[in-house]
């Protein structure tokens, strides 16, 4: 834990993450955004990406939760979520190559 990943997406846009959990029994990770490029104002951003079991299909639910802090504007939070839609395309392309 602690360890910090850079992600670099397609708007060229950067967020250094710190890792705050991991855990195997539950499939979860859970981050805290560091720092951003270009920089934004919110004062804390927190995610948790968990993995559930979908016993009829034998396939995976991905679920992708952040918390933002008070001070967060409608701008950032849109930001996220087009980030997590194109993570989850990446991710839908690389297993599907697979």
């Amino acid at each position: 834990m602690g360890s910090v990943v850079r992600m670099e997406f397609t708007d060229n846009a950067v967020q250094e993450i710190r890792m705050t959990e991991f855990s195997e029994r539950y499939f979860k990770v859970a981050y805290e955004v560091m720092r951003t490029e270009p920089a934004h104002r919110a004062t804390t951003i927190n995610g948790e990406i968990s993995l559930q079991r979908i016993s009829t299909t034998e396939g995976t639910f991905i679920k992708w939760t952040t918390d933002f802090s008070n001070d967060v504007d409608a701008q950032i939070m849109e930001d996220q979520k087009f980030k997590k839609l194109d993570w989850f395309q990446d991710m839908q392309a690389t297993l599907l190559k697979k």
